[in-house]
């Protein structure tokens, strides 16, 4: 797992591949899958992926090995080496050059025709999708509960910051001054816990604890969310208001502004994707270390 603004890994990795960041670059060999999210992502021409790969970013190149299927989405993917299995891409602007060699379909929705390179091969059809209008009714109403959800997770900032202002202080704190690790520990939360959930559920004796532990996982995701803009609106107010920052009331409507500052920023296309997992992920790890250390003073 490997998170940051620039991240690149040209080594060989035995498993999964997870990182997100402001410009990755692959061009090494992983063994298992890539699971890339980025402003701008690069598989290298030197890089091998045994697996498949899923891949999403502002701009997205894919010049190396594929062996399994790809998946793309971003505001433009190019894809000039070998995929052995299917493609699917989702993006504004898409285009095979010379070397680009598909081993099976190629599925894509997007504005635009693909631009296909004389020299690209695709040995499975090319299948255009054709994304439904939303019906005006239906987008108004989709419209409405997200405005709705987002209303509802200002008044849980609110409230938390109200109720215990210490603990989330300290919270906002971690996040600022260990925003790497925050980002890295809530990443690894994200990831993980789903993948314990369906080990457990697999087993079949720990049906009951899958269940509590799935629970507990969407509390602490909702919670770790609300906490990042909690950190949010702390350090506006500590660089713009520093007289004001320990003021309860400046704290709540700070807490609040930073949900919707989140929220809006979490729907630009593409960046806001980026923007809504670091947002998660920072504000998960963020209160790990605020419970765990906690715990530690508690014993």
């Amino acid at each position: 797992m490997a998170v940051g603004a620039r991240v690149r890994i040209d080594g060989e990795a035995g498993q999964n591949v997870y990182a997100i960041g402001g410009r990755i670059a692959l061009d090494g060999t992983v063994k298992r899958n890539a699971r890339i999210a980025g402003g701008s992502v690069q598989i290298g021409s030197g890089a091998h992926v045994s697996g498949g790969a899923s891949v999403a970013g502002g701009d997205v190149n894919v010049l190396g090995a594929v062996d399994g299927y790809l998946q793309a989405a971003g505001g433009r993917v190019y894809i000039d080496g070998k995929v052995g299995g299917e493609v699917d891409v989702a993006a504004d602007e898409i285009e095979l050059g010379p070397a680009a060699r598909v081993g099976g379909g190629l599925r894509y929705v997007s504005r635009h025709e693909i631009v296909l390179d004389p020299g690209a091969q695709v040995k499975g059809p090319i299948e255009r999708r054709i994304a439904p209008m939303p019906r005006p009714r239906a987008e108004k109403a989709v419209h409405a509960l997200r405005w709705l959800w987002s209303a509802g997770l200002m008044l849980l900032a609110g409230v938390l910051v109200t109720v215990m202002p210490g603990f989330f202080g300290a919270v906002a704190s971690s996040a600022r001054r260990r925003f790497g690790w925050s980002l890295l520990l809530g990443f690894a939360l994200v990831v993980s816990v789903p993948v314990a959930v369906v080990l457990l559920l697999v087993s079949g004796i720990g049906v009951a604890l899958a269940l509590l532990v799935a629970a507990l996982y969407l509390a602490l995701l909702l919670v770790g969310y609300v906490s990042a803009a909690i950190s949010v609106g702390d350090a506006a107010l500590l660089r713009w208001k520093p007289a004001r920052a320990a003021a309860l009331s400046w704290r709540v409507g700070a807490a609040v502004l930073g949900v919707l500052a989140i929220a809006l920023l979490a729907r630009i296309p593409v960046l806001g994707a980026v923007v809504w997992l670091a947002a998660l992920s920072a504000g998960t790890g963020a209160l790990g270390m605020q419970l765990r250390a906690t715990q530690a003073c508690a014993a």
